[in-house]
């Protein structure tokens, strides 16, 4: 088992406003995974679905709009969502997110 991970070289997914590093998925650990988001704008609605899900806010600031409930965020703040959590977020922010169980996109 490999038990510490390095930043990948390679962006794992981007999209208009934010780019991602997978440090962790689940074929390495299908109980929990690890990933670094770099967001500059908005995230687009989503939902948790069957993962709870943890923020971490590494630097910047912006905003997490949570079940209709809008919230300010910056360094250092941590944001913990619940399995079937609808969610959004937006700013310029650089975020750690881990999910438990680990995100399997079919699911």
């Amino acid at each position: 088992m490999e038990y510490k991970r390095q930043l990948p070289t390679d962006t794992s997914f981007t999209t208009n406003d934010l780019m991602g590093f997978v440090y962790s998925d689940a074929s390495d650990y299908p109980g929990i995974d690890a990933l670094k988001i770099f967001a500059d704008g908005h995230s687009g609605k989503a939902t948790t679905g069957p993962y709870d899900r943890v923020y971490l806010i590494l630097a910047g600031d912006g905003e997490f709009i949570i079940e209709g409930k809008r919230m300010a965020v910056t360094k250092d703040d941590v944001v913990v969502l619940p399995k079937n959590t609808s969610y959004e977020y937006s700013g310029s922010m650089e975020l750690f997110e881990v999910n438990a169980p680990a995100f399997r996109p079919s699911a």
